[in-house]
């Protein structure tokens, strides 16, 4: 009986492989070949389509970056304009801690003052750069970043100008 047992249990599982291969011989269907694919293929690579151009530069982020690099420029106009009569209080200052020495650290100190607006401008473009969106919430482009970094390239020279021109006055003055 249990000869008879183990060759029906043997002949079951003849049976369930047999079937279970018969499943993966198909009649080939509509599934996809398993040969490699043509990009898989060394030298075989499939042509690629060409990237997609970039979006131009949205003109109101290219009017605000021009707005702010206009406002520093107003500023180092100002700067400029103050430099003149700074450099005329820098230039009859006397020994450290005189009255002409304290009147130039006084100029120096109104000069400085003038950067205001090219130094806040260059925050702005920094911030608007870092940002990376609008005011809707759009992300900005590869185009709408030259815009910005174009007028921040602009602004920034001003300010390192007006910083050198500020620490070569002071560098002028005695230290007491």
């Amino acid at each position: 009986m249990r000869r008879f047992a183990l060759l029906c249990l043997a002949a079951l599982s003849c049976l369930t492989a047999a079937s279970a291969l018969s499943a993966c011989a198909g009649d080939g269907g509509d599934y996809p070949s398993l040969r490699p694919r043509a990009f898989e293929r060394p030298g075989g690579a499939a042509p690629l389509a060409p990237p997609l151009p970039a979006p131009p530069a949205r003109p109101q982020i290219v009017a605000q970056a021009s707005a702010l690099a206009a406002r520093a420029e107003e500023g180092h106009r100002a700067f400029t304009r103050e430099l003149a009569a700074t450099r005329a209080v820098v230039g009859r200052a006397g020994a450290a801690d005189s009255e002409s020495w304290i009147a130039a650290h006084e100029q120096l100190s109104a000069l400085d003052v003038t950067r205001e607006p090219t130094l806040s401008a260059m925050a702005e473009l920094d911030a608007l750069n870092l940002g990376g969106v609008d005011a809707a919430g759009l992300k900005f482009g590869d185009n709408d970043f030259a815009a910005i970094r174009a007028a921040a390239d602009r602004v920034h020279a001003l300010v390192t100008t007006q910083q050198t021109t500020i620490e070569a006055l002071a560098s002028s003055l005695a230290n007491p």
